[in-house]
């Protein structure tokens, strides 16, 4: 729960102290009405975007897709008046709605937007709230430097336009970051910046709330009596102003430091008595904090579970307890998507359910908790896998040798009692027999055990050299993604496309030089984002082509055409495929085909599914020179030899390795029924999936 009590307790702190980033959580439904029986009435287009913006942040913590859906009405209104404040507020909206939504770089697209227009047009407030939320997304993507960057900035142009709320709001985002990276001693020192402030100007409800976050920050420290001491500090402020919601925040608060002091009891107290006030509070977030306060009751279960050695009753239900409220927590989590708090509540209820002696069902969980966490941070966790399976085989093997030498305990405890009566029957010869035997049997017990020592090593020798040849493998899977990047990062690419920019700015052609970077920096962002993917999806795979085909299409005109078809029984957005495959392809089709051509040639590309349904087929067609006029031609002008096929090759093979698929890639001539050279095909052949989830872009 650590890290995710941090993350909790900082979108509390944005939620009370961001009024254009949060609207206030417990909205009434005829605030809603009203404002929608305004728009109704409203008759200047200016004054319907303003509300349907206020109405846009209103839905944000609610319903985040019905804010989107008003956003972009606003949006669309907009741009067809040319209101460029109506623009910028209404991207501002969306891009509010998209960070309730997790959705935080697109959230940032918006913001960014809304700051472009807002310099246009000279407007300082609204300027300073689009860097404030830039931050806020750099701060999600724990991004923690960029984010105090765009806080401080942000925090100039609010002093600037005297705004109170604001400036209380940046110096705690400020602290909020320093709390998440556990500087303490500088999250206290702005936090207390911030108080002073609220005091001053007599803020009762912002009093309380940096009250209870500096108390907050010394529980961090395990500085529990000043924690409690300023919780005690902020309590007349809250029950002068506190509502549900402060009352809640309050509780969960209340409830995190009494968890790290391992007061379980109490802490469970106050998170069942924060849940209570939560069902006053609407929307996804409420989710999200629903699913922490479940884990948190788990963990108190947990720690009471593991004080409770001594009483087995209390020890049993406790731990009951504990794993029913982490999985509470996992299924509330999983609902909303938040992998965060989900790797947190998998992970706990784990270690719940092994201390249960529960393996099997402990092992489940850890898998899960090791898949959640490779697919929120991009990174493979085999060896850390490998090694908690190890442990799970252990213990269960320790759980049934414990149970053995019970047994052998019972059996060696009568023999035992025979002896003793034998002793009593028995001479001296007996004796020595027994000696003898006793002699005899440890040399097998101990011969027996280096053994199993000896298996044992072996074994973990094995493991060892099957995670190297996995480490191995993935390393040159890395350096084939590296090499195709490079091969479609060219200099030569990007000069060319930086000679069209300057030729399009040069004769004036503005939207045409605006259309054409946008369609480069999408063509770069989604390369490089596709370089640190092993899988994309084909929709993702095809925009890429596109990009490519329309911007080479703007540069050569009329000396490039080409067609992009996809059948109708595809859906591109579940299934998955290669990053950067097809491009090189596309690339030898233009440049070795279609250019050494005269007059220039067409490119068709078809995507559709085998008739066996068992393969995705990719064609790649051009009705160039062919191969062997393009070696002729290259071979003669001593042109660069393009090895972007062979990397593909290699990387398919790697695939097919990893898999265990049957992908393929055939490059064949096409003729004319004179036997003469029209063009190339390239048909790629890609087992299906459409399991595909978990797309970069």
């Amino acid at each position: 729960m650590k890290l995710t009590s941090f993350r909790t307790l900082f979108i509390i702190a944005i939620m009370l102290i961001m009024p254009q980033m949060v609207w206030p959580q417990l909205l009434k439904q005829h605030a809603i009405d009203s404002l929608k029986n305004l728009i109704g009435k409203a008759r200047a287009d200016t004054d319907k975007i303003l509300l349907l913006t206020k109405l846009s942040r209103i839905y944000f913590n609610i319903e985040p897709d019905n804010g989107i859906s008003f956003g972009k009405n606003a949006l669309t209104m907009s741009e067809k008046i040319g209101w460029k404040k109506g623009i910028a507020l209404a991207n501002n909206s969306l891009g509010s709605n998209y960070w309730a939504k997790y959705e935080f770089n697109k959230a940032q697209d918006y913001y960014i937007i809304t700051l472009k227009i807002a310099e246009e047009i000279g407007d300082d407030g609204l300027m300073a709230k689009a860097l404030l939320n830039i931050g806020v997304c750099y701060e999600a993507e724990t991004n923690y430097p960029k984010a105090v960057e765009y806080y401080q900035k942000s925090l100039i142009l609010f002093k600037k336009v005297g705004n109170y709320e604001m400036i209380i709001g940046c110096i705690s985002n400020i602290a909020g970051n320093y709390l998440m990276r556990q500087k303490f001693q500088d999250a206290i020192s702005f936090y207390n910046q911030a108080l002073q402030i609220a005091i001053r100007n007599k803020d009762d409800v912002r009093t309380n709330f940096f009250y209870q976050k500096i108390g907050m920050v010394y529980s961090n420290t395990g500085a529990f009596d000043k924690a409690f001491q300023y919780y005690k500090n902020a309590l007349p402020f809250l029950i002068k102003t506190g509502n549900n919601e402060d009352r809640m925040t309050y509780a969960a608060g209340l409830g995190e430091i009494y968890l790290k002091s391992k007061n379980y009891k109490a802490a469970i107290s106050q998170f069942q008595k924060a849940l209570k006030l939560l069902n006053d509070y609407p929307g996804r977030n409420a989710s999200g904090l629903t699913g922490n306060y479940y884990g948190n009751i788990g963990e108190a279960y947990y720690g009471l579970a593991k004080n409770a050695s001594g009483n087995e009753r209390f020890r049993s239900n406790y731990i009951k307890q504990a794993v029913l409220n982490l999985e509470k927590a996992v299924q509330i989590n999983s609902a909303i998507n938040y992998k965060e708090g989900l790797i947190t509540a998998l992970k706990d209820l784990s270690d719940a359910k092994l201390f249960q002696h529960d393996i099997v069902g402990a092992f489940a969980d850890y898998r899960r908790y090791v898949t959640q966490k490779d697919s929120l941070f991009g990174e493979e966790k085999d060896n850390e896998y490998n090694k908690h399976e190890l442990a799970f085989e252990y213990a269960k093997k320790r759980d049934s040798l414990n149970f053995a030498n019970k047994l052998q305990n019972i059996a060696l405890a009568q023999a035992k009692a025979q002896n003793d009566n034998r002793l009593k029957q028995q001479s001296l010869y007996a004796i020595a027999a027994i000696l003898v035997l006793s002699l005899v049997s440890s040399y097998f017990i101990f011969k027996t055990r280096i053994q199993k020592i000896n298996f044992k090593n072996e074994l973990t020798k094995e493991k060892l050299g099957l995670q190297l040849k996995q480490i191995s493998f993935e390393s040159r899977l890395n350096d084939l993604r590296l090499e195709s990047l490079k091969s479609q990062m060219n200099p030569h690419f990007i000069f060319n496309c930086l000679n069209s920019i300057r030729y399009y700015v040069e004769i004036n052609e503005t939207d045409a030089a605006s259309v054409y970077i946008t369609k480069f920096s999408k063509l770069i962002r989604y390369i490089l984002d596709g370089a640190r993917a092993e899988k994309v999806s084909l929709a993702a795979e095809i925009e890429v082509i596109r990009l490519y085909l329309d911007m080479e299409q703007m540069r050569l005109k009329e000396k490039l055409h080409y067609e992009l078809h996809l059948t109708n029984n595809l859906n591109p957005e579940v299934i998955e495929c290669p990053s950067l495959l097809i491009q090189p392809y596309v690339e030898n089709a233009i440049w070795h085909g279609i250019m050494n051509k005269s007059g220039g040639g067409m490119v068709k590309i078809d995507v559709k599914r085998s008739v066996d349904g068992n393969y995705l087929v990719i064609t790649v067609a051009d009705n160039g020179v062919g191969r062997q006029k393009a070696a002729e031609i290259r071979n003669r002008n001593f042109q660069h030899k393009s090895h972007a096929s062979a990397l593909n090759n290699e990387r398919i093979n790697m695939f097919n390795a990893k898999y265990n698929a049957k992908n393929e890639v055939v490059i064949s001539d096409l003729k004319d029924p004179e036997n003469n050279p029209r063009g190339t095909l390239v048909t790629i052949k890609l087992q299906f999936n459409e399991t595909f989830k978990n797309s970069n872009y």
